[in-house]
């Protein structure tokens, strides 16, 4: 397992109302997505292709990250966890 999407939503306190949003692709150790990885997230093969690499995608990330202030991190579930 590994990273291959770092996706973050800035939402606006006390609603569901996203006001921004970070997408971002990338695989390191294999670079073709699984036909299990793109049926249970819907993430394409081009999309990760045209990634930077996870260092550069992460950077960028902390960079949108830092642009909002003082967000909350959160995660879809235990899945994620792992």
């Amino acid at each position: 397992m590994e990273i291959i999407e770092i996706g973050a939503v800035l939402v606006a306190p006390g609603s569901y109302t996203a006001l921004n949003e970070f997408p971002t692709f990338r695989a390191v150790r294999d670079l073709n997505l699984t036909e299990f990885c793109t049926s249970m997230t819907t993430i394409k093969q081009l999309g990760v292709d045209a990634a930077p690499v996870f260092a550069k995608a992460f950077s960028a990330s902390l960079v949108w990250f830092e642009s909002c202030g003082s967000p909350v991190l959160g995660s879809w579930g235990a899945y994620d966890l792992n």
